[in-house]
């Protein structure tokens, strides 16, 4: 196959120079619609001259390549039917073949499906593999819940909050089913950017948080799972920053450069490890890594310095896009897409496929024939691109049928594994007075308001506690405010109420969401924040009595509720607080062991660092004899203790692993090992 592609690869350099000599493999006169077929010999059998189709498909399809279409093969373009490739879609598909195409968004698995197949027969009449592509969370999203039949998915964010192995290849496992079912093998995604440090930067829940070595692992199970169900993930946001964006103006990569390798950088460095065959460099100003600080898509220092030279990264680099604000408020989308190429990327990604991009194409064959840019470049990046799709191609390409996808809209089943993992994340990073967990005897009687998710809340808390009075925020969602007429109706219906529980959202200004808060505290009871999205707001809500974290998206949010009263209530999923290095003990001496200090009851921790006081890894546990039902201790020696605190003695040095397995009342079974140097010297 080798030796196919270099002499078609030399071929095609040969030809360049002299596109128009009679009977160069550039000769488009042999009627074949998108094809060129002239060859040197007319009567010679093509198979003498090109490559064998069936032997060496990519060698056959380098070499019916003109310029143009090569170019266009390094495009990664959005479509814009929403249903399906609309008229426009369809006219740029045949004229400018991409090798990739995105659907952004849709509002149901079964029009995915259909919409994939239609793109599929691109791919049947150029023969060349054709990447379809999303961003589930983006594919996924609607700004109204009761116009999408997708099952709410758990956030980049929920996985950091939950920071547990099990549960990150949980999700990625659900992703990428939703993924594989609906046809698609190319997933923009997951960004690996940490979350902003910028003051006034707006976070958003698709971050994976602000621990670059969480960041690093997480992608490596997804990237595997992915890879299993046929999808190639997409590590987004090389060199990292893009989530210091305030409002209206570029992001920017602020980190120092001395101390990238450790912070922004670590989680790409891990992917690279990994064996990740294709990372995306984004948009983001690049002020300590390239003087100049154009955005990184179009940085020599980031894509030919830092990531080509100095990481020695060899896989394909996607770059863009180049049709936005923060790239075409400098350069031409078509230039950018030229000084990209010419710094080492492979592929150009673009918001949409129309005038830019087909501009661009132009104008990137003719800098190949004006000598500006080498044509090598585009072979090089085409035969990187190439190599991995032909060598990753399916066997078989079948037209996807929508009732392969029609399960995912069945959304029970779903909904159950959903809300087994949003458990494991919600966090409880304030707790006064142990106001949590709700009982009977301490918190009745109870009342639940809010922007959203009132009546769901309410209805899982009569299953713990009856009965719940309940009151909807109604204008917050709509306005992005709570105004002083919502709280005083909402102050004037509590009497008799000792807790209300209030549902929050990162959609709503902090102003009046203190002043709800400061009201209902005024009027004697304990307010229990329960705040949903991103947790900007968190530092303003302190002087509530507790404050409980769940990272979903707002518009979204059924599955995050529906799991919410558990916890509330005190049947929350157990974790652990993390023992740092080993614990020294002397022989023959008896050290207490207490399985409640090493609990935490709700598991999740906070993933990001928001202020002084609300820094990640943040959880304030309210206390596990509500939760936990059993205690198994194995000190490692042959010794065991079902006691939840208990002596124990090493009579011999040496180094045990301990370990301790917790069962809640739910039956939920946990466990947590750590070693304990017995040491004959003392400690």
């Amino acid at each position: 196959m080798t030796r196919y592609i270099l002499a078609g690869l030399l071929c095609l350099a040969a030809s360049a120079d002299t596109p128009e000599a009679p009977g160069s493999i550039f000769d488009t006169d042999s009627g074949a619609p998108g094809l060129t077929g002239g060859i040197a010999d007319p009567d010679a059998p093509v198979e003498n001259i090109l490559p064998d189709k069936e032997e060496d498909p990519m060698g056959h399809a380098l070499a019916n390549m003109e310029l143009r279409q090569k170019v266009a093969q390094l495009m990664v373009v959005t479509m814009e039917g929403s249903h399906a490739p609309s008229v426009a879609d369809l006219a740029y598909l045949k004229s400018y073949t991409p090798g990739g195409a995105i659907i952004p968004r849709i509002l149901k698995p079964t029009y995915a499906a259909i919409y994939v197949t239609k793109l599929r027969g691109v791919e049947q009449v150029s023969g060349i593999p054709l990447w379809i592509g999303t961003n589930i969370y983006r594919l996924t999203r609607s700004e109204r819940e009761d116009f999408n039949e997708f099952v709410q998915l758990p956030s980049p964010l929920s996985l950091a909050a939950a920071n547990d192995e099990r549960v990150t290849r949980d999700v990625a496992q659900l992703l990428a089913e939703h993924l594989s079912l609906m046809g698609f093998n190319l997933h923009l995604g997951p960004s690996l950017e940490m979350a902003p440090t910028l003051p006034g930067a707006e976070g958003t829940v698709y971050t994976l948080g602000s621990d670059p070595a969480f960041i690093g692992g997480a992608f490596g199970i997804m990237r595997d799972v992915f890879r299993d169900h046929g999808v190639l993930a997409v590590p987004l946001g090389f060199p990292g920053g893009g989530a210091n964006r305030a409002r209206k103006t570029s992001a920017v990569l602020l980190t120092p450069s001395a101390t990238l390798v450790e912070t922004d950088l670590a989680p790409y460095i891990q992917a690279i490890a990994g064996g990740s065959p294709i990372i995306h460099v984004g948009n983001t100003l690049v002020p300590t890594l390239d003087p100049a600080s154009p955005p990184a898509c179009v940085s020599e220092a980031v894509i030919g310095g830092l990531l080509r030279r100095d990481l020695g990264y060899q896989g394909i680099i996607l770059a863009g896009p180049m049709d936005t604000q923060d790239v075409a408020g400098l350069l031409d989308p078509a230039v950018a897409a030229i000084r990209a190429l010419s710094y080492g990327a492979d592929m150009i990604y673009w918001n949409a496929a129309g005038n830019s991009e087909m501009r661009a194409v132009d104008n990137i064959v003719l800098a190949v024939k004006d000598g500006r840019l080498s044509e090598e470049v585009i072979d090089r990046a085409l035969k990187r691109v190439l190599d991995y799709k032909f060598e990753h191609r399916q066997a078989e390409v079948m037209a996807l049928k929508e009732k392969k996808a029609a399960p995912l809209e069945k959304q029970a089943q779903l909904a159950k594994r959903v809300q087994a993992i949003e458990r494991q994340a919600v966090t409880v990073v304030q707790n006064r007075g142990g106001v949590l967990p709700l009982r009977k005897d301490a918190s009745m009687p109870i009342g639940v308001t809010g922007v959203v998710g009132v009546e769901t809340l309410a209805k899982g808390l009569e299953k713990h506690i009856k009965p719940i009075s309940r009151q909807l925020i109604t204008t917050a969602r709509h306005i992005g405010e709570i105004k002083d007429f919502e709280i005083r109706r909402v102050t004037s219906h509590i009497r008799g109420i000792r807790t209300v529980v209030l549902i929050l959202t990162d959609t709503d200004r902090p102003g009046g969401q203190v002043a709800l808060i400061k009201a209902l505290k005024e009027k004697g009871v304990n307010v229990v924040v329960v705040l949903l999205g991103y947790p900007s707001n968190l530092p303003h809500l302190a002087i509530a009595d507790a404050i409980v974290l769940a990272y979903c998206d707002p518009a979204k949010y059924e599955q995050t509720i529906g799991s919410m009263a558990d916890i509330l209530a005190g049947e929350a999923p157990i974790g652990f607080m993390h023992v740092p290095g080993d614990i020294r003990v002397p022989v023959g001496v008896s050290k207490r062991y207490n399985a409640f200090d090493l609990v935490r009851v709700p598991s999740g921790r906070l993933p990001i660092s928001l202020s002084d006081r609300f820094t990640v890894g943040l959880s304030a546990p309210y206390d596990p004899q509500y939760t936990v039902k059993r205690v198994q201790w194995d000190f490692g020696n042959g010794k065991k203790s079902k006691s939840q605190e208990t002596l124990h003695t090493y009579n011999e040095p040496g180094r045990y692993l301990v370990s301790l397995s917790v069962t809640s009342k739910k039956g939920e079974t946990a466990a947590y090992t750590f070693y304990v140097v017995a040491d004959a010297g003392g400690p």
